[in-house]
C-alpha cells in the first residue's frame, strides 16, 4: 500500500507530524508514487491501484489540512478507466485545479497516454476534461510527468520519437480559457538526439517551462543530463484607439446616514447617480467585470446588488447579522460578507445571488480580503484579536492568526504573499 509522510518546518528544523494512508489502500497500490502540495491541499498518486475490476487502473487521493491534522477528502479516478493505465503516475495541484497523468491510457491513439483535469467546487472535485497531445502516438507516454500553474499546464511525453530520433522526447503546453484546456505548443529541444528522453521531468511557473533530460550526453559525457528552459514571449501591449470622449470610470460610495450610494464619475469627480437603499449601507465591492456592486446593509442583515449599467438594485440577499466587510474573488463568482454580530461569513454565489455557505469565524468580524488567486479569504475579527483564514475551495477555516488588539481592516499584497491587518486599539498593523 505504501504511505506518505508529512513534515513541517520550524526555524531550521523539520519534524515529521503525520503519516498518511489511503482509507481503502491495498497491497501494490504504491500510494506516494507521485505527490503535489498547494497550501492546505495535498494530492497523492497511487498509479498501480486496482479500481473496481480494472487492474492497475490507478487512483489519486486528495488530503486537506484542518487545524494541525491532514485527512483524506476524496479519491479521484478517471471516468473512462481501463486496465493498466497507471492513472496517478504523476500529479499536480494549484488552487482549485488538479491534473493527473495516466501515461498508458488511450489518448487520441491507443496507449499514447493522457491526462485528466479536475476542478473543485465547494470542496468537491470533479473531472472536467481528458487531455492528450495532438500528435501523440502509442508509447509516447503523454502525462508521464505533469506540472500546473495558474492557467498553464505542462505535460511530458519523454518517450516520443522526434523525426528519426527514437525517444528524443517532447513536452506539451496547454492553456486554459473559458472553453477549457487546449494545446498551445509542443516543446522540442533544439539539439536533441535519440534516447534523450526530454520531459522526463517538467515544471512551469506559467510563463517559464523547464524540461529535464536525464539521459542527455554533454561534451562526450554519457548520461550527464541537462535541463532546457523555455520562456513565453510577452504579449504585445495593444495601442489604444484614440477617442475624444474618455471612458467613464465610476466610484461607488456608501452613505450610512442617508441610506444611499453615491456614484461618482472619476473623470470630473461629479455625482452622476444616487441609488436609494436602506439600513445604513456600509461595505461596497464591485465585480471584476464592473457589472455589479455589492453593498452591505448592517441594520437590515442583507446585501444589496446594484446593476452598474442602470444603477438600480436588482437583488437583495439575506445574510448574517450586522454585515460589514465585503470582498469579491478574482473571477467574480463568489462574494464574502463578514457578519459582525453572528460572527460568521456569508458566501454568495453571484450567478444566483444566493448564500451557498456560512463560515463560522472569530468574534465580531469586520474586514475581509481575498488573495489574488482566490484560494484564501482573510477575515479580521475585532473582539477576538485575530484573523481567520478561510480555504475558499472548502469554505472552512484552516488557520487562525493572533494579531494586535481590535483588528478592523485587512488587505492582501498584490502577489498574495502577505496579509496586512490594521489593529484599532493597539494602533499597529
Amino acid at each position: 500500500m505504501i504511505a506518505v509522510y508529512v513534515f513541517t518546518g520550524s526555524g531550521n528544523t523539520w519534524s515529521q507530524v503525520q503519516k498518511l494512508e489511503a482509507s481503502d489502500g491495498a497491497a501494490g497500490d504504491n500510494l506516494g508514487w507521485s505527490v503535489a502540495l498547494d497550501g492546505n491541499t495535498a494530492l497523492v498518486g497511487a498509479p498501480f491501484a486496482t479500481v473496481g475490476s480494472e487492474y492497475q487502473q490507478g487512483a489519486a487521493y486528495l488530503f486537506t489540512l484542518s487545524g494541525n491534522t491532514w485527512s483524506e477528502a476524496q479519491k479521484l479516478t478517471a471516468s473512462d478507466r481501463a486496465t493498466s493505465e497507471y492513472f496517478g503516475f504523476s500529479v499536480a495541484v494549484n488552487g482549485t485545479t488538479a491534473v493527473i497523468g495516466a501515461p498508458y491510457a488511450n489518448g487520441d491513439t491507443s496507449g499514447s497516454g493522457a491526462a485528466y483535469a479536475f476542478h473543485s467546487e465547494l470542496g468537491n472535485w470533479n473531472e472536467t476534461q481528458k487531455l492528450a497531445g495532438s500528435d501523440s502516438l502509442s508509447g509516447n507516454q503523454f502525462g508521464y510527468k505533469v506540472a500546473l500553474k495558474g492557467n498553464v499546464a505542462l505535460f511530458g511525453g519523454p518517450f516520443a520519437d522526434i523525426d528519426a530520433n527514437t525517444e528524443q522526447g517532447a513536452a506539451y503546453v496547454f492553456n486554459r480559457d473559458d472553453g477549457g484546456w487546449s494545446q498551445e505548443q509542443k516543446l522540442v529541444t533544439s539539439d536533441g538526439v535519440a534516447y534523450d528522453n526530454a520531459a522526463f521531468a517538467v515544471a512551469t511557473s506559467e510563463t517559464t517551462a523547464v524540461l529535464g533530460l536525464p539521459n542527455a550526453t554533454i561534451d562526450g559525457h554519457a548520461y550527464q543530463g541537462a535541463a532546457y528552459f523555455y520562456q513565453q514571449s510577452p504579449t504585445p501591449t495593444p495601442t489604444p484607439t484614440p477617442t475624444s470622449t474618455p471612458c467613464a470610470v465610476h466610484a461607488y460610495i456608501s452613505n450610512a446616514d442617508s441610506n444611499n450610494v453615491s456614484v461618482i464619475d472619476t473623470s470630473d469627480n461629479s455625482v452622476v447617480a444616487t441609488v436609494a437603499l436602506a439600513n445604513s449601507p456600509y461595505g461596497v465591492a464591485i465585480t471584476p467585470d464592473d457589472a455589479r456592486a455589492y453593498v452591505t446593509n448592517p441594520t437590515g442583515n442583507s446585501v444589496s446588488v446594484i446593476d452598474t449599467a442602470t444603477n438600480t438594485v436588482v437583488a437583495t440577499v439575506a445574510v448574517g447579522t450586522f454585515p460589514y466587510g465585503v470582498a469579491i474573488n478574482a473571477n467574480g463568482s463568489r462574494v464574502y460578507v463578514a457578519n459582525e454580530f453572528s460572527s460568521d461569513v456569508s458566501v454568495i454565489d453571484t450567478s444566483t445571488n444566493t448564500v451557498v455557505a456560512t463560515v463560522a469565524v472569530g468574534n465580531a468580524p469586520y474586514g475581509v480580503a481575498i488573495t489574488p488567486d482566490g484560494a484564501r479569504a482573510y477575515v479580521a475579527n475585532f473582539t477576538s484579536n485575530n484573523v481567520s483564514v478561510i480555504d475558499t475551495s472548502t469554505n472552512t477555516v484552516v488557520a487562525t492568526v493572533a494579531v494586535g488588539s481590535a483588528p478592523f481592516g485587512v488587505a492582501i499584497a498584490p502577489d498574495g504573499t502577505r496579509a496586512y491587518a490594521a489593529n484599532a486599539i493597539s494602533n499597529n498593523v
